[in-house]
Parts: structure tokens; sequence; C-alpha cells
């Protein structure tokens, strides 16, 4: 199979205030159909209400500097999505971090833009998703859903803060070489410690056709504060 050719911008000069290039719905449409990576940068909060369908949500207010370079290789062609105005900051931290194949951003309000001054673009409409929410106090009403896995994506060391009881235990960095395990048909109630990981976790399975995902508000540190009784003491 031919290798997909990308326009890719040159190398970021440091202390230069350029920002990537800024795409049109048009442009951005014909990048999701190609399959290159999209990088939302907004908060797990404002991606679980509306997405572009193939983005992966990993916020810059989060542990962005971690995850991205864990899930995402260095030489990875990148469109991002940031939190509106914010497109240089992300710009700048990508950069930083060694990924210098940006194709451009598209400005967030035009996920939502229902028209264009660009005629161009006007007939364009870019695929959404959302992903559903749990917040503690409704936890055990999800829990019950016939074909319910919980998933519990955190490391290794966050164990001994407590767990939900039956869980299934697959930390975030080892999801995309486990994604076999994954049922199309049953619905993952997706838990971390903050809230920030599981909305990670989502994006990746809804881009990988495992759809039936709901992130659980907060995690663990909110489930502690709101719902205690739902948590065992340690694994």
């Amino acid at each position: 199979m031919l290798r997909k050719q990308f326009h890719i911008l040159p190398p970021h000069d440091a202390g230069s205030n350029r920002a990537t290039p800024a795409l049109c719905k048009r442009k951005f449409a014909q990048y999701l159909e190609k399959g290159v990576t999209v990088i939302d940068g907004r908060s797990a909060l404002e991606f679980g209400k509306g997405f572009a369908k193939g983005a992966i949500n990993i916020g810059i207010d989060g542990d962005f500097d971690t995850w991205i370079k864990v899930l995402i290789p260095i030489n990875t062609p990148i469109v991002f999505i940031a939190p509106d105005g914010r497109e240089l900051e992300m710009e700048e931290r990508l950069h930083t971090l060694g990924y210098h194949q940006l194709l451009g951003f598209l400005p967030v309000k035009k996920l939502f833009q229902t028209s264009c001054t660009n005629a161009a673009c006007e007939q364009i409409t870019i695929a959404m998703d959302f992903v559903d929410s749990c917040s503690p106090n409704d936890f055990e009403n999800y829990a019950t859903i016939p074909g319910i896995v919980i998933l519990d994506i955190r490391e290794s060391r966050e164990l001994p803060y407590g767990k939900i009881p039956k869980s299934l235990w697959i930390p975030l960095r080892e999801i995309p070489g486990r994604i076999h395990m994954f049922d199309e048909e049953k619905t993952y109630l997706i838990y971390c410690q903050s809230g920030y990981r599981s909305m990670i976790a989502a994006s990746l399975l809804i881009n990988e056709g495992i759809v039936n995902v709901i992130n659980v508000v907060g995690g663990v540190e909110l489930i502690k504060q709101v719902k205690p009784e739902l948590l065992a003491e340690v694994y």
C-alpha cells in the first residue's frame, strides 16, 4: 500500500509566534476521511458534549505531555483542535514534545458551525459524536445495564486508593495493544482517578469501533467524596 502523502509544515522556529494554519471545514473533513490523527485538546467535559468522529481527546489542561507521548508516535501527521483561543499554546506544546508534522488546526467554533462564509464549505457537514457520562450518584443505575463492563484504566500505583468491585483492570497505556479484548456488543463504564484519562480511553475505544462507552465523571476522587460506599479499599 502506498503511504499517504500530506503537506507538512516546516519545523517550528523557536521564538516564532506563527500559529499552525487554520483549516476550513472542507479540508478538515478531507483529513478525517484519509484517517489523519486528530487530537482534541479540550477538557473531558467539553469533548464529551460533542466531538468530530475519529478525534482522540487528550486535554491540554491535564497530563497532556505524558499521554500524547505514550499514545501517539512522534512522527504522526496531526490535525488538532484546541480550546478556543489556545491554538498557539497547543502548537507550542506539540512542537516542544517533538511533534513537527502538524497539518493544521480546526477552530473549535467550526465544529458546531451551521453556516460558512466560504461557499465551498457550505455543504460540508462534519460527522459528530458524543460520550455518555455517569455521575457517581448515578453509578449504580448504570452498573445494572445488561452486558455492562466496569473498566478501571488507572496505573497500578493508583490501585490502593480504592476500586469499584468487579472492575476489569486495563491501564490506559495498554488499551491500544489490547483492543482485540473488547467486545462491540458490550457497554464499558470507564473510570480513572480523576476523569481525565477515562475520556481519553473512551475516545480511543470509539475510534476503534467500541462505541458503547460511558465516562464516570470525576473518577475515584469524586466517588470518594460523594459515594464512598462504591469503593473497596484495595485490590
